[in-house]
């Protein structure tokens, strides 16, 4: 009778375990978790965020007032500009002293006085003062002690010197720049003052007179080189 083989049961008991265990995962070691520590911000800190937080609040406002004063406002009113000439209502005429000079009937010439003509409507006055480089005196004979011997003329000079002195002949001449005045513009009057410097120079007895005499624009090309020759010698278109 043959035997028949059998297991042993603490083997088997011992098989099913060792295949249980083998089952199981593997175990694997995680990194242990590190949690920052919790830092509660310092006083300092804190006060820095209040106060941007109040500065924001307060730009905001800004804007919204400054956005409210922009886009609302009412519109200022436009104020009048009034024109910084005005002309005078009336003008009071001033005589000019008589005088009974010598008159060529070929020339224009003003005898009468006449007076200052008052503006029309919608007009302007001009006043127009000689350049000082313009303006000064020729004479017949020029003394040795004169500066500028060379100088055909004493332009510049702050006098005016004109007639006869000493047996020497005096011109005075001036000339003014109408480039002010616009081409084409319609002139309706025009006067002149002249200040006398010494009025006892002047020999009434013998029928001395001043006179104004307008000439030629040709003269006024080379006017601050002229001479007493030229002067002396050109016609006037007018006189005053």
């Amino acid at each position: 009778m043959s035997e028949e083989k059998r297991d042993d049961p603490s083997k088997a008991a011992k098989n099913i375990g060792a295949n249980h265990y083998r089952a199981d995962p593997p175990k694997v070691d995680l990194p242990p978790t590190i949690r920052a520590p919790y830092h509660r911000p310092s006083g300092k800190r804190r006060w820095l965020i209040v106060w941007g937080v109040l500065g924001l609040l307060i730009l905001i406002v800004l804007v919204l007032v400054y956005a409210q004063a922009i886009f609302y406002s009412s519109p200022e009113p436009v104020a009048k500009v009034e024109p910084s000439f005005v002309p005078p209502s009336t003008l009071t005429p001033t005589a000019m002293p008589s005088a009974t000079p010598i008159i060529n009937r070929d020339e224009f010439v003003l005898i009468e006085p006449t007076a200052t003509s008052t503006p029309v409507s919608g007009g302007r006055i001009a006043i127009l003062k000689p350049a000082q480089s313009e303006t000064g005196w020729v004479v017949s004979e020029e003394s040795k002690d004169d500066p500028n011997p060379d100088k055909p003329n004493h332009f510049g000079d702050s006098f005016l010197y004109a007639g006869v002195l000493d047996g020497k002949i005096y011109h005075a001449a001036f000339q003014f720049d109408l480039s002010s005045v616009p081409r084409g513009t319609k002139i309706y009057g025009a006067s002149l003052n002249l200040n006398s410097l010494r009025i006892d120079l002047l020999n009434n007895e013998e029928g001395g007179v001043w006179q104004v005499q307008i000439l030629a624009p040709e003269l006024s090309y080379n006017w601050e080189s002229i001479d007493f020759e030229l002067l002396h010698n050109a016609l006037p278109v007018g006189t005053l």
